[in-house]
């Protein structure tokens, strides 16, 4: 992490945070961790946390504490017709790994 404090006094800087409610909501130590970072941070930093929810999970099974340090929420939801839920869901798997 103090790399990426290092490169955000220098040039722009965008984290993205896979599965961030399983690294910072399962560990209290990971979570106060990123909270120091995020505080250490100077310059334009995009910071980005991903969750994804099965059709039957809400978005109020995310931590609270991870909500507070995203406060910003976007939705998106797969489309109903199927050849592009098949597009899309292909489109997703490529975009997370």
């Amino acid at each position: 992490m103090q790399i990426i404090v290092s490169a955000s006094e220098i040039s722009p800087v965008i984290l993205y945070i896979r599965d961030v409610d399983d690294l910072l909501g399962s560990s209290e130590k990971a979570y106060c961790m990123f909270q120091k970072m995020l505080k250490k941070l100077s310059g334009r930093v995009i910071v980005i946390g991903s969750q994804f929810l099965d059709d039957d999970e809400d978005r109020e099974d995310i931590e609270e504490s991870v909500c507070a340090l995203f406060p910003c929420i976007l939705e998106t939801k797969p489309p109903k017709d199927k050849a592009l839920l098949e597009k899309w869901k292909t489109q997703m798997e490529e975009d997370s790994n």
